[in-house]
């Protein structure tokens, strides 16, 4: 089932989270080829920008949505307004560095192996498919990535 989110977390773009990452800091963390906009996202949006990513395929996994590229998981919305990535853990500390209202690591030992939760709400739709294509490239098979052009 999708969560829906209001419709005024639309305009609630955080000020306070502009201009926290140099325009070189968030593209050493992740080239990207999927369009950029600046709105906050809304469950829904994340979900299509998700299954957008080639081989992408949405499942479940304990009772929480996620999305999968060759059945290896890189994206799950546990929560409205929650989406959890997988990052190594050198992504995770330069994301935590970079924007640290926006995110944490998950508790216990998914965090240390990187697992991160990116609060959504807010945020601008750059850092979410930033986060996203990382994760993606980070599980996807090399003969994907490199056919896709993501590197």
């Amino acid at each position: 089932m999708t969560t829906c989110l209001s419709d005024r977390t639309r305009g609630a773009v955080d000020a306070r989270l502009a201009g926290r990452a140099t325009a070189a800091g968030r593209k050493a963390f992740c080239q990207s080829a999927i369009p950029c906009y600046s709105l906050p996202m809304l469950s829904e949006e994340i979900e299509k920008l998700a299954l957008s990513l080639p081989g992408t395929q949405e499942n479940a996994h304990f009772g929480t949505r996620d999305f999968r590229v060759g059945n290896r998981i890189f994206m799950t919305l546990p929560e409205a307004g929650r989406a959890v990535f997988k990052f190594t853990p050198d992504q995770q500390r330069m994301l935590l560095e970079m924007e640290p209202g926006a995110c944490a690591a998950v508790p216990g030992g998914w965090g240390a192996r990187g697992w991160t939760s990116l609060y959504f709400v807010g945020v601008d739709e750059e850092l979410v498919r930033q986060s996203m294509e990382t994760a993606w490239r980070n599980v996807a098979p090399k003969s994907l990535v490199k056919k896709n052009g993501r590197h």
